[in-house]
């Protein structure tokens, strides 16, 4: 392979690997004694009063779910602002801290229901304010 092709392939990779990837931005939202819940506002959708956003839940200690040990789980869900609901599309459950590694099991989606509860509580308030 000739040093200009190899300069390109390294260039290529770069771009592909490095500069169009976009790395979270948690924010945390609430701190709790189980977990604490962190939110990407730069990866957050509004459509009027609905609301798509991704919450990464990071456990204090480990949590029994689906039989896996797990440390956090990333929770896709979508949030009526008006009617205070929420509805989980997937949460996706890691064996590591912040969501690093590899998702182990995910989880099927919710019907819609009241968030009016802590933690729900808390996502809904950090999702409806998003900007």
């Amino acid at each position: 392979m000739t040093s200009r092709i190899k300069i390109l392939c390294i260039g290529v990779y770069f771009f592909a690997t490095l500069g169009f990837t976009h790395a979270a931005q948690w924010k945390i939202v609430s701190k709790h004694e189980t977990e604490d819940i962190y939110i990407d506002y730069s990866k957050t959708k509004r459509d009027k009063t609905i609301v798509r956003s991704t919450f990464l839940v990071d456990y204090k200690a480990i949590q029994k779910i689906d039989g896996i040990d797990a440390w956090s789980s990333l929770i896709d869900s979508e949030w009526d602002c008006v009617e205070k609901k929420v509805l989980i599309h997937s949460a996706t459950v890691f064996r590591e801290k912040m969501a690093s590694g590899k998702g182990v099991t995910q989880i099927a989606p919710y019907e819609w229901r009241q968030a009016n509860r802590m933690p729900l509580a808390s996502m809904t308030k950090a999702a409806c304010s998003s900007p």
